[in-house]
């Protein structure tokens, strides 16, 4: 994912590309929705496991 200089997230940013090479989302696996669940990069589906803030 983009971040600040220093690395921080943006407080309540939103999550959307990972690295410039990849081109690819942050998305939550198996599908999950919950608090916790592990984040991959993964093509891009419009799913809700790749729609999340961060913050």
């Amino acid at each position: 994912m983009r971040s600040r200089a220093g690395g921080d997230q943006a407080e309540g940013a939103e999550a959307g590309r990972c690295g410039g090479h990849s081109n690819k989302l942050a998305s939550v696996t198996a599908s999950g929705t919950q608090d916790g669940a592990e984040v991959v990069q993964w093509t891009d589906k419009d799913k809700p496991n790749q729609q999340f803030r961060l913050g």
